[in-house]
């Protein structure tokens, strides 16, 4: 079980996700990559992770829409 580190909330097996690892971020699922609970890298909630952005400001759209598109994220 994978919990999300900013809401605390389990993560779902296919449930959008972001990981983040050395200093870059995209989207994937648990589905997709079921290593990604005991990996290196951090996986939150994709909904948080825009969260995150935009309450700090950061979201211009751009990364959003590259996001969604499963692109990295910058």
């Amino acid at each position: 079980m994978v919990r999300c580190p900013v809401c605390g909330d389990v993560i779902g097996t296919y449930e959008p996700v972001c990981v983040i690892r050395a200093g870059s971020a995209r989207r994937s699922s648990l589905a997709r990559e079921p290593a990604l609970g005991s990996g290196e890298a951090a996986i939150m909630h994709f909904a948080c992770w825009l969260e995150l952005g935009v309450s700090r400001g950061e979201d211009d759209g751009a990364s959003t829409a590259e996001a969604q598109s499963g692109s990295e994220i910058r």
